[in-house]
């Protein structure tokens, strides 16, 4: 089993940058709640034309999979997952319906409204929540949850500098936008958590506890918001 130590060894090896003390990680992991995600730049490279939507790639869908049953584990909780982006995104809607997702916040430009929509809605406020986040529009939604996640991006050097004088992330991917750095977090967060292992263990023997963490996530409807 990797240790925590060894897991913050490994990814700061692959060239992340940890922002926060690795209790800060091993204590906040056992509390959330959820995961909060933006979705241009997080799950793309942020590259569209005028009538393409953006896609997902399935290599960061299971790694969210594997993240949610690693969190499901602790308490047979189903963890909540919701996908907050300023534009109108079938592809993230269509992402949510088959991952069974919480919920998909939709042409959200002040998003710290879909926080309060999720405290008022899901019973849920921002220290139980992992933000994955790479831009402007993110920050009111990602400065003050429990564990944050700055996906990097070698062409806004200044925005990185200005976050990290904020104290506002608490880990820089080493994968930039387009390679697939929600995989990278959420190989991470299992590690740190200290259930890699089990957690792939279960998944490809395909054991009671996955059948029953699948079950459950299949019966979760999306809920699709327009803020």
């Amino acid at each position: 089993m990797f240790s925590p130590e060894e897991v913050l060894k490994i990814h700061k090896d692959n060239g992340a940058e940890i922002h926060a003390p690795i209790n800060i990680f091993t204590n906040n992991i056992k509390i959330v709640k959820g995961i909060i995600l933006d979705w241009d730049g997080v799950f793309t490279n942020g590259i569209k034309g005028e009538n393409d939507h953006s896609g997902f790639s399935e290599i960061d869908a299971m790694g969210l999979n594997l993240l949610r049953f690693s969190l499901w584990n602790r308490v047979k909780i189903m963890p909540q997952i919701f996908i907050v982006t300023g534009m109108h995104n079938p592809s993230a809607v269509a992402f949510a319906r088959r991952e069974s997702l919480t919920a998909v916040y939709q042409g959200v430009k002040q998003k710290d409204k879909a926080i309060q929509h999720i405290k008022e809605n899901f019973n849920t406020v921002p220290k139980e929540l992992i933000c994955v986040f790479d831009d402007v529009l993110d920050m009111a939604m990602a400065k003050d949850c429990a564990l944050r996640f700055l996906v990097n991006r070698k062409s806004n050097p200044l925005f990185i500098k200005y976050v990290k004088n904020k104290k506002w992330c608490d880990y820089i991917t080493s994968s930039n936008s387009g390679e697939n750095p929600v995989r990278e977090i959420c190989e991470f967060l299992i590690g740190i958590g200290g259930n890699y292992e089990k957690t792939l263990d279960d998944r490809i023997n395909f054991a009671s506890n996955y059948t029953q963490y699948w079950e459950e996530r299949k019966a979760i409807i999306p809920n699709n918001y327009e803020l």
